[in-house]
């Protein structure tokens, strides 16, 4: 008979917590999208023959991010002037009950883009960010290192 277990929860976006250097944890966050790739080249011999794999080109996909307008605000005024121009890692975390700590970071990440669209509502208001990340080391291995 299969036992019963509270423990056995997944991940879920409560189980988020992301934090910069100059912020402390962001409370505020609606959602982060981030990812990575990299892409071999097959390379073949005489007759089209399969010879292995280049070792690939690596790059940290540009990362997603919606804050409440309020938490963005300080931010930006705790980077102050030229706030795209600062370097700053970003740690996401997960964790959900008693389970496994989950550590992603963001390296060398740049704020490139924000903005902002506001329409009629109650709703509150965001801030959209698009963050220039060098190197995603996702719970402690690299996809690649360079």
């Amino acid at each position: 008979m299969a036992k019963i277990s509270k423990d056995n929860n997944l991940y879920s976006f409560v189980s988020i917590t992301v934090e910069i250097p100059e912020k402390g944890k962001l409370i505020s966050l609606q959602s982060i999208d981030y990812g990575q790739t990299n892409t071999p080249v097959k390379v073949t011999g005489a007759g089209g023959a399969f010879l292995g794999y280049t070792s690939g080109e690596y790059e940290a996909k540009d990362s997603k991010v919606t804050l409440l307008k309020s938490e963005y605000s300080d931010l930006v005024k705790s980077l102050g002037d030229d706030y795209s121009q600062y370097e700053f890692p970003v740690t996401v975390s997960y964790r959900e009950g008693k389970g496994a700590l989950v550590v992603d970071v963001l390296e060398r990440c740049k704020i490139v883009e924000d903005g902002e669209s506001h329409s009629k509502g109650g709703d509150a208001l965001t801030t959209d960010l698009t963050v220039s990340v060098a190197k995603i080391k996702r719970n402690g291995v690299y996809m690649r290192i360079l």
